[in-house]
């Protein structure tokens, strides 16, 4: 077997055949279209509006304890990270899986008096507090002898007194 050699004695680099740089642009170009049309469909999905809420709203709720109490523990994570309004979908959606279940009321009712104490535009507020209002008189309804019941009268008693 021989082997070109250069001027200066060194072995002269293999050409690739026409053949394989035809096969390897082809390919290139088939990763490059893949990818383009990949990076197409992510910034299609971000342009598409949030569809979580509109699940929730579709969603049918039956009695389900297990299904809210576990809502429940991931409105608490959101709670304690201050994200008021990831926290009251959370409780939200507890309270749509377990009407009677008093805590998640009562969180519900915190949550909301944060979230509207974040809002600049008063209407914002006013909508955040009235739900607060109406989560803390659901939350006495079904616990009103519960050890955050006088708290919780408390904090009705200074809402309803703000929006007379």
């Amino acid at each position: 077997m021989h082997q070109e050699r250069s001027a200066a004695g060194q072995p002269s680099p293999a050409v690739p055949s026409p053949a394989y740089t035809l096969i390897v642009a082809r390919w290139l170009w088939t990763v490059l279209v893949a990818l383009s049309l990949q990076l197409w469909a992510q910034q299609e999905q971000y342009r598409q509006p949030q569809e979580e809420d509109e699940t929730y709203k579709q969603r049918e709720y039956a009695f389900n304890p297990l299904q809210a109490e576990q809502e429940f523990r991931v409105g608490e994570f959101y709670y304690r990270k201050g994200s008021w309004k990831a926290a009251v979908g959370r409780y939200e959606e507890a309270v749509k899986w377990n009407p009677r279940f008093a805590e998640a009321w009562w969180k519900l009712a915190l949550a909301y008096e944060k979230l509207a104490g974040e809002q600049a535009q008063a209407e914002a507020s006013r909508k955040y507090l009235e739900a607060a209002r109406q989560a803390l008189e659901k939350f006495l309804e079904l616990n009103p002898k519960g050890k955050q019941a006088s708290e919780a009268l408390r904090r009705l008693e200074r809402l309803k007194s703000e929006h007379r």
